[in-house]
């Protein structure tokens, strides 16, 4: 049999094997520590500061020999990886009030800790975080990672000016008058919105459009209609009234 340290962190981590046996006079013994080890093998019944070059799983063989009878017994000891730290956020188009999503493409072994500063002083535990930006700005993310166990760190990552959130416009318009018959049938529209620099009305049964901030219009069509407004930034957020 024999006893061994186990999970340790690839950087640094130094394994010891004692091995308690016992046959007839004569008998040999060897260990097998596999082909990433530094040494690979040793022939000493107790072996200290056995390094290896992978992380994972490797079995470990000690092998003990009298005559022709070979016996064996083989045990498994983790190596663990050291952690990495990255994130991507989703980079598209942020028009406040607006949901950021943001990718943690970190890399860990064992139990991991992650603490999100989204730069408006909004913070998540979440591995991977959506947060929602009230305020027009340009914000810088940082990203906090712990591991518990195994290589244990602390890393820090931060990505300045990474997030930016545009101003929306607000759509608004006034039609008057808001009532006209067949005789009088003349509306005007009026822009009331805030912000907005290009514009798109759908009006009388949404059957005509178009591209003017105030414009008048003859109604063609009997009923109660509904027009649309459609506005938008040079930014290029939208907003509808």
């Amino acid at each position: 049999s024999f006893t061994h340290s186990d999970s340790l962190c690839i950087n640094g981590g130094l394994y010891d094997f004692d091995a308690t046996v016992s046959g007839p006079p004569n008998s040999t013994y060897w260990w097998g520590f596999g082909a990433s080890a530094s040494p690979s093998n040793s022939t000493s019944i107790d072996v200290n500061n056995v390094s290896y070059l992978n992380s994972g799983f490797h079995p470990v063989t000690l092998y003990g020999s009298f005559d022709n009878c070979i016996d064996s017994l083989v045990q498994q000891v983790y190596v663990y990886f050291e952690p990495t730290i990255n994130y991507v956020y989703l980079n598209t188009l942020q028009c406040a009030p607006s949901t950021a999503t943001f990718i943690n493409t970190s890399t860990s072994d064992g139990n991991t800790i992650y603490s999100w500063d989204f730069g408006d002083g909004g913070t998540s535990t979440s591995l991977n975080p959506s947060h929602v930006y009230y305020q027009v700005g340009t914000y810088s993310v940082g990203l906090t990672l712990i591991t518990l166990e195994g290589c244990i760190d602390t890393l820090y990552l931060l990505q300045q000016d990474l997030v930016t959130v545009h101003p929306s416009p607000i759509a608004g318009f006034n039609v008057n008058p808001s009532e006209v018959d067949v005789c009088d049938n003349t509306v005007s529209f009026t822009d009331e919105s805030i912000g907005a620099s290009s514009y798109l009305y759908y009006f009388d049964h949404h059957g005509f459009s178009s591209t003017l901030a105030n414009f008048s219009h003859e109604y063609v069509v009997s009923g109660t209609d509904n027009p649309i407004q459609i506005v938008s930034n040079a930014f290029g957020c939208r907003d509808s009234a």
